[in-house]
């Protein structure tokens, strides 16, 4: 499909189909993972960095995809404005990325799971959790 656009000359549609299909991936990928592994183990465990990490990098290129876009409607701004930004944007995640491969490979290589949320934690997380959706808790 991208040779397709690209020869019809529709770099915008390109764009899209690109970003649905990387968005939609993650989210397959990540929602398949944990339903699997539900299938092992009653009771799943996950570092805190590492998702706090990912879900960080998720919204920094969804606000960098959107900006350029928005930017565009700015009465007054040039097509080349938009592009050098859209180029600005694209450096910065890929740095960005660099920089979260860096940090999983490299800082918090070791991290992993070995730090198990004790019991009394869990116990009072799902009680909170209970209170704000006004459920009583056993």
């Amino acid at each position: 499909m991208a040779i397709q656009c690209l020869r019809a000359g529709l770099p915008e549609v390109l764009k899209a189909n690109l970003m649905g299909s990387l968005h939609w991936c993650l989210l397959l990928v990540l929602g398949q993972s944990i339903f699997m592994a539900g299938f092992k183990k009653k009771m799943l465990e996950f570092n805190q960095n590492g998702a706090a990490a990912q879900m960080s990098c998720q919204v920094v290129a969804s606000i960098s995809i959107t900006l350029p876009t928005l930017y565009g409607s700015v009465a007054g701004v040039s097509p080349e404005d938009v592009l050098l930004l859209s180029r600005v944007c694209a450096l910065f995640l890929i740095f960005l990325y660099l920089s979260f491969i860096y940090f999983h490979l490299k800082t918090h290589k070791a991290g992993g799971n070995k730090r198990p949320v004790s019991q009394a934690f869990r116990g009072a997380r799902r009680k909170a959790i209970f209170r704000a959706m006004r459920v009583p808790a056993k």
